[in-house]
């Protein structure tokens, strides 16, 4: 399982196929994955469901890319395999879910995707990189494709030089979920 993939990527450096997953529940995600997979060097699997989560840990990978992932990624996984967050924020700010929402609630145009590791705290693992400006002008599906190109350079960026997280800095603003019947209403006066 997942308990020895850190050790496993270590010691088999150049010498076997290097694997990694992009978790996410919406199509943009694919794209991102097509993108990455195209371009950079290993083997790569989207999953969309925890199950296919489940499943993808068992080969391995040298990192889990969460994006638009709708659940926690549980402390079996994370605390053994490098699990990676794209977060649609400039952490700390605007930690939590509907981060876009909550961005564009608070009068932001712009956003960047940060990617973190995954942690026990919501949001609040050290930084690895960010992408952007995103305009956050437009319906959903006109925010997430612009999510494509960002997310993607900076996952590879990632794979590629494997850089040292640092820890966040500055005061943290965390948020909920906005109930269904407001992120409904939200999205509807925005189309």
């Amino acid at each position: 399982g997942a308990q020895d993939c850190r050790a496993c990527a270590r010691t088999a450096g150049g010498a076997g196929v290097k694997r990694y997953v992009i978790a996410g529940t919406q199509p943009w995600t694919k794209t991102v994955h097509a993108r990455v997979s195209r371009s950079v060097e290993g083997e790569w699997s989207h999953v969309g469901t925890k199950d296919e989560l489940n499943e993808a840990v068992t080969v391995c990978p040298k990192f889990i890319f969460v994006c638009h992932w709708h659940w926690l990624v549980p402390e079996r996984i994370w605390a053994h395999i490098d699990t990676i967050n794209m977060h649609a924020a400039p952490l700390p700010l605007f930690r939590g879910g509907h981060c876009l929402e909550h961005q564009i609630l608070a009068g932001h145009t712009e956003t960047v995707f940060t990617a973190h590791r995954v942690e026990a705290g919501l949001d609040s693992g050290p930084i690895y990189g960010q992408r952007g400006p995103i305009s956050l002008a437009g319906t959903k599906a006109q925010i997430l494709d612009r999510f494509i190109k960002p997310c993607a350079s900076l996952i590879r960026w990632i794979v590629e030089t494997e850089p040292e997280p640092v820890p966040q800095q500055g005061e943290p603003t965390i948020f909920k979920r906005l109930p269904p019947d407001e992120y409904q209403r939200f999205w509807e006066a925005r189309a």
